[in-house]
Parts: C-alpha cells; sequence; structure tokens
C-alpha cells in the first residue's frame, strides 16, 4: 500500500540513477515499468504500455511486499547494465520527451 509507495519514492531519493527516466532521462518519473523494475516517466510508460509490458504508478498503485521486493532487486542502473550494454547512443540516440518512441 502506501507505505511501499513512499519506499519506492524513497528508492528515488537515495539511488540517483533513479531519479531519471530510464529511457528519455526525464527526471523524477512517476511511473515503475514492472515488466523490467526501471523508473520511467509518462510518456515512456505509454510506450512501454503499447508493447503490452506492466506500468504501475508510484504513488496510485497497490504495491505488495513481492512487488516492491521485485522493483528494489532492480532499478534503473542494473536494467541499463543489462539492457544497454551494446547500446550506442550515436547510433540510436535517447527520444526526447517530445518524441518518446
Amino acid at each position: 500500500g502506501k507505505n511501499f509507495s513512499k519506499r519506492l519514492c524513497n528508492l528515488q531519493t537515495v539511488l540517483e540513477e533513479n531519479n531519471a527516466c530510464l529511457i528519455c532521462e526525464e527526471q523524477i518519473p512517476r511511473f515503475i515499468c514492472t515488466t523490467f523494475q526501471t523508473f520511467v516517466c509518462q510518456h515512456c510508460a505509454d510506450v512501454h504500455r503499447e508493447h503490452g509490458h506492466q506500468i504501475s504508478d508510484i504513488l496510485h498503485s497497490e504495491w505488495t511486499t513481492e512487488s516492491f521486493d521485485l522493483v528494489a532487486s532492480g532499478g534503473n542502473k542494473k536494467a541499463a547494465q543489462q539492457w544497454f550494454a551494446f547500446w550506442n547512443q550515436d547510433d540510436f540516440p535517447r527520444p526526447t520527451k517530445a518524441e518518446p518512441e
């Protein structure tokens, strides 16, 4: 519940890499892509939803111990190490808030 929402907000405060959207780097994202355990902004969350990924609002979702633990075990740094390991920004630049796709 609400206690988990506060703890998720703390994960953003304590872990600097979670203070920005993993995809476009917009500051203070309000959503978590639970499929990948990443913090994402509204625009990037919408794109994730289009691909069938599970998105949860940090403050307005019902969080269980299991769902919180799953997110806490991930985060943007771990996801970037896994999913962006071979990514080259020169070949595929990050989307901007205006063009998240």
